[in-house]
């Protein structure tokens, strides 16, 4: 429970902070919570610059339509070149309609 108040407290600094300082390089990865007695899809991005999250969203990382929707804007405000992710089909899908450089992470 301490890591999901964590992760609600980042959420809503982000959220007021809401700085376009530029991100060249950003990593995304999705997570499943579970909190309330529920389970919830998690997306996250990161700066890997500095290794800061700029953005959460409750959003499922496989549905490529929802994640084009959340990720282009902050594509643009940020200034994205690069997306680093793990190598889920969706992401792949978006990224190419955003015309984005993509590199897998490995485990």
């Amino acid at each position: 429970m301490t890591a999901w108040r964590d992760v609600q407290e980042e959420g809503k600094q982000l959220q007021r902070s809401r700085v376009s300082k530029a991100v060249r390089v950003l990593g995304l990865d999705g997570a499943y919570v579970r909190g309330w007695g529920e389970q919830r899809p998690v997306l996250v991005a990161v700066d890997l610059g500095t290794g800061k999250p700029v953005a959460i969203a409750y959003l499922d990382e496989h549905n490529p339509d929802a994640a084009r929707r959340w990720l282009e804007p902050l594509v643009k405000r940020l200034g994205v070149s690069v997306i680093v992710t793990d190598d889920l089909v969706s992401y792949k899908v978006v990224l190419k309609k955003l015309d984005l450089e993509h590199q897998n992470f490995a485990y």
